[in-house]
């Protein structure tokens, strides 16, 4: 048996076209989920992967709410309700298509994502590296990594689909 091969770019197409300022949340494949930091407007939105308009999205039940992440299914956004640079605090489960946030267990940090079956959930918290149910029970340290001055951190959202 012979590895697949590696994937090729085979075209490359500008979705939009307004120069304000995005960054990818994640896919299910069929949709984008989209973080817009525009003068206008802060929050989210959705178009087709074929293109089109931009469908703004519903704001998160708090202020202090932004997405990192979406499951693999596409069913729930990875949300952090926090504060600070990066925004830090705990983790919650909001439905794409609407309905009551959830609150991942104890699991608190800035940056997540759930397993490619949805079934385990991994987040950072400072310098530590977590483990979790996807409803973030059972949670266990995987790592300590060495602790980097505040300027040279680089914070990243997470892309979804992997």
């Amino acid at each position: 048996m012979q590895p697949p091969a590696a994937p090729k770019v085979s075209k490359i197409v500008q979705l939009t076209h307004d120069g304000q300022p995005k960054g990818l949340i994640g896919t299910e494949g069929s949709r984008l989920y989209i973080g817009l930091f525009g003068s206008d407007y802060v929050g989210m939105a959705e178009m087709s992967t074929a293109g089109g308009e931009l469908q703004r999205l519903p704001m998160l039940p708090s202020n202090n709410m932004g997405p990192i992440g979406l499951s693999d299914d596409g069913s729930q956004f990875l949300v952090v309700d926090g504060h600070g640079v990066p925004p830090t605090g705990p983790l919650w489960s909001v439905p794409v298509l609407g309905g009551s946030p959830r609150r991942l267990a104890e699991a608190e940090g800035f940056s997540g994502s759930w397993s490619q079956n949805d079934r385990q959930l991994v987040y950072a918290n400072r310098n530590n590296l977590f483990l979790a149910n996807a409803d973030g029970s059972n949670s266990h340290k995987l790592a300590s990594l060495p602790r980097l001055p505040s300027s040279q951190i680089l914070y990243s959202a997470p892309t979804g689909k992997r």
